[in-house]
């Protein structure tokens, strides 16, 4: 459901357009007008981006707790709709009093009373379209849940690098080669580093590995290579503790 804006007939630029006619007759001030301008006012009071989850965030978030917090945050400000609700309520009144009037007057044009009467209708309208925001507190649980899909996929493949790796790691150091640590860097290093760096949650575990899957961490002689997967392995059993 897309958050009501203010139609053009509920504005009070239009309504100066359409009560010239009634003006000249000088049946006295209906209100509408000035009702119209509260209208405007409680609605411009309200952060309605706030209650969808796709505008509520500048770029999506990783974490589902955040995403649970914004709920909070769009139901808090909902209190606000009331009070455009409520000037939606005595907007339609007045319009409603001043058809009556203008019915009862020869002089005023069948087309000026049966616009009041479409304001009051309009009015109602958007004053039931704001009674509820649940299908767009809905988008909140709809995000969450691919977060945590996310979350659950990207977990998967992590977990399959960090169990291939401690077998690779003991072959290397029983037998270390710089042409094996190649194919061990390109297919494991760098692959747990592409993953990780899809789960922004575990950013504070990607520097390393981000060093780790560099060309200019390769070992340039087998010498080089064991001091190097102690550093590996010592990285690769925090980010298991993390994930498990």
């Amino acid at each position: 459901m897309a958050i009501p804006t203010i139609p053009t007939i509920l504005t009070k630029a239009d309504w100066d357009k359409a009560k010239g006619v009634i003006a000249k007759v000088g049946v006295g001030e209906t209100g509408v007008g000035a009702a119209m301008d509260k209208v405007k006012a409680a609605y411009a009071a309200v952060d309605w981006k706030k209650f969808n989850a796709k505008t509520a965030f500048s770029q999506d978030p990783s974490d589902p707790a955040l995403v649970d917090e914004a709920l909070k945050a769009a139901k808090a400000e909902f209190a606000k709709v009331e009070k455009v609700r409520v000037e939606l309520r005595n907007l339609e009144a007045l319009a409603t009093k001043a058809q009556a009037v203008f019915k009862s007057k020869a002089l005023i044009p069948k087309s000026s009373t049966e616009h009041v009467g479409k304001i009051a209708a309009a009015a109602d309208q958007m004053a039931v379209a704001l009674k509820s925001m649940d299908a767009e507190f809905a988008s909140f649980e709809s995000m969450k849940k691919e977060i945590e899909n996310r979350r659950l996929v990207g977990r998967k493949a992590l977990l399959s690098y960090i169990d291939k790796m401690p077998p690779a790691i003991k072959l290397l150091e029983s037998k270390p080669n710089v042409k094996d640590y190649e194919k061990f860097h390109g297919e494991l290093v760098r692959g747990l580093s592409a993953g990780l760096s899809r789960q922004k949650y575990l950013a504070a575990f990607q520097p390393p590995w981000t060093k780790f899957s560099s060309d200019g961490y390769k070992p340039r002689s087998d010498g080089e290579i064991k001091p190097k997967l102690v550093a590996i392995t010592q990285e690769l059993a925090k980010l298991k503790n993390a994930i498990k």
